[in-house]
């Protein structure tokens, strides 16, 4: 806007041929007539328009720079206070929330919050229990093996179990297949769980918390072996009586004479009724029988030794050590998460930073190219002001000129005088 108007205010001011001989005819016909009077000490009318049209002119531009200029200064204003105000408002309110939401964390996993504080009392208590557990065994290191495999191992020992005495039971649940199964399963987790207290008591009596109790665990490991020697061989038993019956009646042989025949008696015995279960403990044990003896004593073996080597030796040092090992996870975490809420915390506060930080970036560009423009216009100001004077001077003199050569009296003394030109564009000031 400002550059097409003063685009145009050039123009007003050209003194081209046009406006130069209308001027030129006016001064001439004047000065025939010699006027303005030799002794007038005012300029004369025609001499006054002339100037005035031109200040006018340059009065209408001014105001349009002016308003510019104003505009400018409303937009440097909002600027200034959005430095000086605004952006340091935001800044304290961004500050304060992340301050509050620090508070708060130091509250729920800050080392001066009750749940630290309570883990810490926790880690702190359970490391004493340890410790004094280490002091026991001569600071040695907890004697454990393939823990994370222990529990799989010993429940497929246990599926063994079933699928090898599975049969042993069909001689007595013939019509219930699926109580023999059961029967399996109970049998089964039950010689693996006996295998587990014999591996792991049997470690413990070198443990000096056992001085006083090798004796007695001694006792009792030998009494739970001896009936588990004593079941695995009738498991035997069962399963060598279940085959010989099977041959039999495989074989399509009529079983009554033979049962009547007194060298047969406890075969007769076993299928009878009353006495099944006595004749069959009194039965031999033949290959059938005796392969599965050694088996159930393998299995049974095999647990208690990976029994012997999971466990340590002392009763309590692998439950503490986890104990501390929990505890101590659980600060370590609150920790890990303190700092990590922390981070996020600074990690805002930059962010933020930054932010307010390319605002006031923002801001001061913004400044700095109103200055710019303010200076500029600053200038066109007075340059255009200069311009106009220097045009109001040359058609001044121009008038003058011709006015003087036409007249026949003498020019007035004012006409040597163009100090009046920079007063009326001061007065537009």
């Amino acid at each position: 806007m400002q550059n097409f108007e003063y685009s145009q205010l050039l123009r007003e001011l050209s003194f081209d041929d046009m406006a130069r001989n209308a001027l030129t005819r006016k001064a001439k016909k004047l000065g025939e007539a010699n006027k303005p009077d030799t002794s007038a000490k005012q300029i004369s009318g025609e001499e006054k328009k002339l100037l005035e049209n031109i200040v006018a002119k340059y009065s209408a531009w001014r105001g349009s720079v002016q308003k510019e200029m104003d505009r400018i200064r409303s937009q440097s204003n909002d600027l200034i206070s959005g430095l000086e105000i605004t952006l340091p408002q935001e800044e304290e309110g961004a500050d304060r929330k992340l301050e509050q939401k620090k508070e708060k964390v130091e509250s729920a996993f800050g080392e001066r919050s009750a749940k630290f504080d309570f883990w810490k009392n926790r880690v702190i208590e359970s490391e004493q229990e340890l410790n004094a557990v280490k002091n026991a065994v001569g600071n040695r290191p907890l004697e454990i093996k393939f823990e994370n495999f222990y529990l799989p191992f010993m429940g497929a020992l246990a599926l063994a179990e079933v699928w090898v005495n599975r049969l042993a039971f069909e001689l007595f649940f013939e019509s219930s297949p699926l109580v023999s199964f059961f029967l399996a399963v109970s049998v089964g987790a039950m010689l693996v769980f006996f295998a587990h207290v014999t591996g792991e008591f049997s470690k413990r009596i070198s443990s000096q918390d056992y001085e006083n109790k090798v004796m007695q665990t001694l006792s009792g490991l030998f009494l739970l072996n001896s009936i588990i020697i004593v079941f695995i061989y009738y498991l035997g038993k069962m399963r060598q009586a279940f085959v010989a019956l099977d041959d039999i009646a495989g074989a399509g042989l009529n079983l009554t004479p033979l049962l009547d025949d007194p060298v047969s008696a406890p075969l007769a015995d076993l299928v009878s009724n009353e006495s099944a279960l006595d004749s069959l403990l009194g039965a031999s044990l033949g290959e059938e029988g005796i392969f599965l003896l050694l088996i159930n004593l393998t299995i049974y073996i095999c647990g208690a030794v990976a029994s012997f080597m999971r466990h340590d030796s002392h009763p309590v040092y692998e439950k503490i050590s986890k104990k501390h090992n929990k505890n101590l996870n659980v600060l370590l975490s609150l920790r890990k998460k303190y700092e990590d809420e922390l981070l996020e915390i600074d990690d805002t506060r930059v962010a933020s930073s930054n932010e307010m930080l390319e605002k006031r970036q923002k801001f001061e560009s913004e400044m700095r190219s109103l200055n710019e423009q303010t200076d500029k216009l600053e200038r066109e100001l007075v340059q255009t002001k200069a311009t106009c004077k220097k045009a109001a001077r040359e058609i001044l003199e121009h008038f003058r000129e011709i006015n003087r050569e036409s007249r026949s009296t003498a020019a007035p003394r004012y006409f040597d005088d163009y100090s009046l030109i920079g007063k009326n564009f001061d007065a537009e000031e």
